[in-house]
């Protein structure tokens, strides 16, 4: 996910875009929403 969030730009843009998506501001980036679909698709519940 780390690498997903760098894609983001520099420091100072991400931190402001995560801020902005914790808010519901903003929706969350294609990079992001993937790595934490990777991440969580461990804890989905199957069938």
């Amino acid at each position: 996910m780390a690498r997903a969030l760098r894609l983001g730009g520099t420091p100072n843009k991400l931190e402001a875009r995560m801020a902005e998506m914790k808010a519901g501001n903003r929706d969350i980036s294609s990079p992001v929403q993937v790595a934490m679909e990777a991440f969580l698709s461990g804890w989905r519940l199957t069938g």
